[in-house]
Parts: structure tokens; C-alpha cells; sequence
């Protein structure tokens, strides 16, 4: 039953970091700013989508390979 509810878990933090890189480049592609500050901004803001991403990404991979080893082990 944790092992589901863990799979779960890394699925879905899997599927957010997914829509959050997405959500980057979207960003990035239809939003044009029209003043230097307005360009730092939209940087900042897509770093930091990019950036949850990856965190989510890697803490999705570390849960699936923790499970793998797991059962591995019984």
C-alpha cells in the first residue's frame, strides 16, 4: 500500500514538473515584453518554472529508483 501511494506520488510530481517546463517555454514563445524590466521579469519567471521542473523531475526519478530498489529487495 506505501509503495502505491509513493508511486502515485512520483507520478504526479512527474506530470507537474512536466507542465512546468511546458509552461516555460510556452511563456517564453507568446509573451513579448515591451521594456527591458518586463524582459528581466519574464526571465526570472520562466527560471523559475524551469527550475521547479528540475527539482520535481529529479525528486520523481530518486522516488522510482528508491521503489525499484525496494522490491527488488523482497
Amino acid at each position: 500500500m506505501i509503495f502505491r501511494s509513493e508511486a502515485q506520488k512520483a507520478k504526479a510530481m512527474w506530470t507537474v514538473g512536466t507542465l512546468s517546463v511546458a509552461l516555460a517555454v510556452l511563456l517564453r514563445m507568446f509573451v513579448h515584453p515591451s521594456s527591458a524590466l518586463a524582459t528581466n521579469w519574464l526571465d526570472g519567471i520562466s527560471g523559475f518554472f524551469i527550475g521547479i521542473s528540475i527539482v520535481l523531475n529529479l525528486g520523481s526519478v530518486m522516488i522510482r529508483n528508491r521503489l525499484r530498489n525496494c522490491t527488488r529487495a523482497q
